[in-house]
């Protein structure tokens, strides 16, 4: 999604702190491993079913911390 609004729409902007820091996160993941969700979702688990544990199988380098924070259901972020 990042690339497709970096591509088409350069000039976006979204101040919804919790939406920049999952993006955020989510870049942190990346540089672990770029192909971390796409292998998740390879195993039949959606998004909002992964876990700090399944992350942490495909990054084992992945801080604990930040597979936690990726892991904890968006409704539950405080920004």
């Amino acid at each position: 999604m990042l690339q497709y609004i970096k591509e088409f729409h350069p000039n976006f902007i979204n101040s919804e702190r919790k939406y920049m820091a999952a993006a955020r996160l989510t870049t942190d993941l990346l540089l672990f491993n770029p192909l971390a969700i796409k292998t998740i979702r390879s195993r039949g688990i959606k998004i909002s079913e992964i876990t700090d544990d399944h992350l942490l199988a495909v990054c084992p380098k992945l801080p604990k911390s930040l597979a936690v924070a990726l892991a904890t259901p968006f409704d539950d972020w405080t920004g």
